[in-house]
This record gives C-alpha cells, structure tokens and sequence, in this order.
C-alpha cells in the first residue's frame, strides 16, 4: 500500500468515525486504537474493558479524576493523531477531549450518553 492510499483510507475512516457513522467507527476502534479509557460503573464501560483485554490495547478505569489520570497515565501516551477509545461519563469524556486536543490524540467515544450529553448522566456514585 503506497502513502495515497493509506492517508485516504485512514482520513476516510476516521471522517466516518467523528461523523458517527457506525460502521465507519468500528473500523476505525478495531484497526488502530491504542489506549481505552473507561468507566466501570457504566456497563459500556465494563464491555470497553473486555475487549481491550482481548485486544491487547492499554487499558485504565476512571475511577477518580480524568485529569489525576491524564496526567499520571495519558498524557505521556498522547500524540498527534493517537486513537482513544473511551466510555466514559459525559463529563469526564469533556475533559478527556479537551486534553487529548492539546496534543492532537483523537477520542472516540463509544458510549451513547457521552455522545449525546443527556441529561442526569453526569453525577458519579
């Protein structure tokens, strides 16, 4: 595969993604992630975690502060055009975006509440 190709592939696959075209996005999380963040209170969030088990992607629960763990964990593995998936909470999946964007990393959010921001699913237990 010569350098076109990929890039038109690659950028095609990831417009799709960002564009919530389902297909598009898994592709996209099966070709190249490399980090999954989750949230284990969220079953999306338990089902992240399995298939980035199996997988072999680096996984790491946000069971406290998104920003503790960007820094500690994250940020170090974020570079231009990194793929992250996550499941995370509305808020949490804010953040996370806003943080991955100063280092250009690409967040792919799979949990259908982080995409639509609906209400009442912010408040952590």
């Amino acid at each position: 595969m010569d350098r076109r190709t990929f890039l038109c592939e690659t950028g095609g696959t990831l417009l799709g993604a960002a564009c919530n075209v389902p297909f598009a996005r898994t592709v996209a999380v099966r070709a190249s992630a490399r980090v999954a963040v989750f949230d284990p209170a969220l079953a999306s969030g338990r089902v992240l975690a399995g298939y980035a088990a199996r997988a072999g992607i680096a996984a790491w629960p946000a069971t406290d502060d998104i920003g503790t763990l960007w820094h500690a964990k994250l940020a170090r593995r974020a570079g231009p055009l990194t793929p992250m998936i996550t499941a995370l909470r509305p808020s949490d999946q804010f953040v996370l975006t806003r943080f991955a964007a100063s280092r250009g990393a690409v967040v792919l959010a799979l949990d259908a509440q982080a995409r639509s921001g609906s209400p009442g699913s912010s408040s952590r237990t």
